[in-house]
């Protein structure tokens, strides 16, 4: 139990979409095929996951799935997401990360950039290591852009390991 006037710490998802209807959507229906239910923070797309603990590749491949399958019917929307195991409040702060805001600029045919926190365990090898020089409570994190490949002739900027 957290101490008093400290929120529990909690797996946190935030995501922020060109069509916040179509994002949360995509979001709803990744975590029912994960098999979680998500705790919706009133007015924002920042949720908590339940129940816990998950396996955070399983949701984050439901994300991509569920987002080309609208992709492919329906305009086009391109996804913003953090996970953090800390509040909703921490987690959406993440999503003004450098890296993840610059990340589908600098890569315009990806859909979706994923912000993992270092109070995350990270194995996959197409996550890529970046330092979060002005957020206080995450210094690191992992990004991935499914689809991107490293054999692209242009990195993306922030691809250089450490964003400074």
């Amino acid at each position: 139990m957290a101490p008093i006037g400290l929120k529990p710490r909690r797996l946190c998802v935030a995501a922020a979409g060109s069509s916040t209807r179509a994002a949360e959507k995509v979001l709803a229906t990744a975590a029912d095929v994960a098999g979680l239910a998500l705790l919706w923070e009133p007015g924002t797309l920042t949720a908590t996951l339940a129940p816990t603990p998950i396996t955070v590749d399983r949701f984050l491949l439901a994300i991509d799935t569920e987002l080309c399958a609208h992709n492919a019917t329906q305009d086009r929307l391109r996804l913003r997401v953090a996970l953090h195991r800390g509040t909703p409040e921490e987690a959406h702060d993440l999503l003004t990360a450098r890296p993840l805001t610059d990340s589908l600029d600098e890569a315009p045919d990806v859909n979706l950039a994923v912000l993992l926190s270092d109070r995350l365990p990270i194995a996959a090898p197409e996550f890529r290591e970046v330092l979060l020089r002005d957020n206080p409570t995450t210094p690191r994190a992992w990004i991935w852009l499914p689809g991107w490949r490293a054999d692209n002739t242009e990195l993306p900027r922030w691809s250089a390991d450490v964003w400074l």
